[in-house]
């Protein structure tokens, strides 16, 4: 199967856990499914372990999907992601960045790893009934305040094929 394609990709949080490996390090594992782009419905895992130099890019990805921070991240991980998860859907977003792989079979190839989870804006959804009339209202306001209502008589706009002609080169 191919390798993710490099980006940042809105994403529904599946699960979350915090254990130690075989080498006694705590690493922190999130998976997810991607919501849209080449890879929809493919599923990645952030997985990072923790120490003094990643502990704050690790922080800044339990956060983003709802770990609390009260208590030690392999005890309250699970719970805390798992209730953010009915909580909110748990909706946020990937970045899937390209490493190139240096040892090994397969060296000189890159790999498409989970890199971050959440560290963009919030994924934006539909606004309330309000929301979206107060943000209306603005617009209109600000579109008379600069140059005038748009005229009622504008007009449809043109259909494929009855594009007036330009003279852009391509």
């Amino acid at each position: 199967m191919a390798e993710l394609v490099e980006g940042i990709w809105r994403c529904k949080t599946l699960a979350a856990e915090a254990a130690a490996n075989d080498k006694d390090i705590v690493i922190v594992r999130i998976g997810v499914e991607i919501l849209d782009g080449p890879d929809k419905g493919r599923r990645a895992f952030y997985e990072e372990q923790i120490n003094f130099k990643s502990a704050k890019y690790v922080l800044m990805s339990a956060r983003a999907v709802g770990w609390k921070g009260k208590g030690r991240i392999e005890d309250t991980l699970k719970a805390d992601v798992d209730a953010w998860i009915a909580e909110t859907g748990g909706e946020t977003t990937v970045e899937v960045e390209h490493i190139m792989r240096k040892t090994g079979a397969k060296a000189g190839t890159y790999w498409g790893k989970a890199r971050s989870i959440g560290r963009k804006p919030r994924v934006l959804v539909a606004p309330s009934r309000t929301a979206s009339n107060d943000a209306h209202e603005a617009m209109m306001a600000a579109m008379a305040e600069a140059d005038g209502m748009p005229a009622d008589d504008a007009g449809d706009p043109p259909s494929d094929g009855q594009l007036p002609d330009d003279n852009i080169p391509f």
